[in-house]
């Protein structure tokens, strides 16, 4: 049988099985494995880091046979201004970018997801001919992620008359703002009130999933408060502020829909910590929450026995739980994993003051459903070497798919010692992804991922900033060339690593603690890549 004999449906088939990566150049083999290349080339696509290439793909997108692949759409708007950062690369003015991306963006009728990250800068005006075609596009998005500072919200949305009649998850991020003025700041207020709360009040007949997530100090409660109610809400997660009783009467209005709730904070205000204290307790008394599938709460040590009661009552429907905010001390979470023994719990993230071998036993106790751990911890009490367990009771391990561990930064030894106890009461051979915070990112911490994790096809490795004011300076760049030195000669073919990310956080010294800059290091993914043969 030759290909010709073989039908157009059978090939379709087929092309499901066959890596992106790969399928995305077999296109000169038959109509079917065209269109399936085609779309997967254009179905996800980036705006973002304007360099040659990126130009090309913008005026690709003209084309309507490429812009009606498009169902993902990711618009970086800091990049609009920030072309002259790519060396070696033609350098493009803001305008000659929003002209091009307007062009591309107006064939993409079939677009179902859209991101728009707005960070910070001073252009606002120049970008609303763009946020105009994108709000106006006859394109029925079903997911839509704005991520911007809550000012500039109101630019963002000014357009945004149309009423998305297909909207089932909708993501709010509201950043800090470096650049907003003292009257910007007072009329915040009226943000909320007359752009975010209307916004959001549109969608309310399709929507099933809403996420909002704001800095500190902002005071959501008027959002919550003015909020209606969504007949298909089943997912609603929250990292503000205490919202009060707001937040209490819209989970009862929704209690019969609603099976996924987190509530987290995105930073901790010690002088707070009454009214934390307060509104967890009337959160967790004044809900009636039952038959939860996904429950993440924010408990403090005064909350910590109402929130085991809450828990409880949610056992037999369980299957993510995410409790922030507690350093657990090892009797308590000794307490909740013997509370979660019966349940089907797939996925579990919590934080833990030290990070020990008696912890991960503890952890081990949780029933075998479980494929996901994210541990944070402040501390980490390991030996260098775990020594073969005797006597350990004849327990079913654990087949974890996804383990994220984060809080310390590690060193290579720390990390070896980490997964070695691990290993010892999880099975690894299965990992499939793996994110850690690690001090150095170096040949050795490369050798010990590939030899500890082999079957791992995605990292995420947070590292520590290396750089000083920016990532271009002479000590960055002559640390990444020692590193590209050390790593040539190395070659990991029993490795299926296929996805790496690989970042570092900007800390600023006058406020500890806070985050002020999130870096990209895809110059590091590369050298990475030249010595895994699933990642070429």
């Amino acid at each position: 049988m030759t290909n010709k004999d073989i039908p157009y449906d059978i090939w379709e088939c087929i092309s499901t099985f066959i890596p992106e990566s790969q399928l995305t150049k077999l296109f000169a083999v038959n109509r079917a494995l065209y269109r399936a290349a085609m779309n997967a080339r254009y179905r996800h696509v980036e705006f973002n880091e304007f360099n040659d290439h990126k130009m090309w793909l913008l005026e690709r997108m003209r084309d309507p046979s490429a812009a009606k692949r498009v169902h993902a759409l990711h618009v970086e708007t800091w990049s609009v201004f920030t072309s002259y950062r790519h060396r070696g690369s033609t350098i493009y003015c803001s305008d000659e970018i929003i002209r091009a991306m307007i062009g591309a963006v107006q064939g993409m009728t079939n677009l179902r997801e859209l991101h728009i990250h707005w960070r910070n800068h001073l252009f606002s005006q120049d970008l609303v001919p763009l946020f105009t075609t994108v709000w106006n596009l006859k394109a029925d998005i079903h997911r839509l992620v704005l991520v911007a500072p809550l000012a500039r919200f109101r630019t963002l949305l000014s357009t945004a008359t149309r009423k998305f009649s297909h909207l089932r998850e909708l993501e709010i991020v509201v950043q800090k703002d470096s650049f907003s003025s003292t009257s910007e700041n007072i009329n915040l207020a009226n943000v909320q009130e007359d752009i975010l709360t209307p916004f959001i009040n549109k969608a309310g007949e399709t929507l099933q999933s809403l996420f909002i997530r704001t800095v500190p100090g902002i005071d959501f409660t008027p959002v919550i408060a003015s909020l209606g109610y969504f007949p298909h809400l089943r997912k609603l997660a929250l990292v503000i502020p205490p919202p009060g009783d707001s937040l209490v009467q819209m989970l009862n209005t929704h209690a019969e829909t609603l099976t996924h709730f987190e509530w987290a904070m995105s930073s901790f205000d010690p002088d707070a910590m009454e009214d934390i204290d307060d509104a967890v307790e009337s959160l967790i008394s004044n809900v009636d929450f039952a038959d939860m599938e996904t429950l993440g709460l924010y408990i403090t040590q005064r909350c910590y026995p109402r929130a085991i009661k809450c828990i409880s009552k949610n056992v037999q429907s369980l299957t993510r739980l995410h409790i922030d905010g507690l350093m657990m001390r090892d009797d308590q979470l000794n307490k909740l994993t013997g509370l979660l023994g019966g349940s089907c719990l797939r996925s579990l993230s919590t934080t833990v003051e030290t990070l020990s071998l008696d912890v991960i036993e503890i952890l081990s106790r949780l029933p075998t459903s479980l494929k996901d751990i994210c541990l944070q911890f402040r501390n980490i009490k390991l030996p260098k070497e775990v020594s073969p367990l005797v006597n350990l009771p004849m327990l079913p391990l654990h087949q974890l798919a996804e383990l994220d561990i984060r809080g310390a930064y590690l060193s290579v030894s720390q990390l070896s010692a980490v997964l070695s106890a691990f290993a010892h009461y999880f099975l690894l051979s299965n990992l499939e992804t793996f994110n850690v915070d690690v001090q150095t990112m170096n040949p050795q911490l490369i050798d010990l991922l590939a030899t500890c994790l082999p079957t791992m096809y995605s990292v995420w490795l947070r590292i520590i900033e290396l750089t000083g004011e920016n990532d271009e300076d002479d000590r960055w760049l002559t640390k990444l060339g020692a590193f590209t030195a050390d790593m040539k000669g190395r070659w990991y073919p029993l490795w299926r690593l296929e996805d790496a990310r690989i970042t570092s956080t900007y800390f600023d010294a006058s406020r500890p603690g806070e985050a002020v800059r999130l870096t990209n290091h895809t110059e590091i993914v590369e050298v990475l890549a030249l010595s895994v043969p699933t990642m070429r």
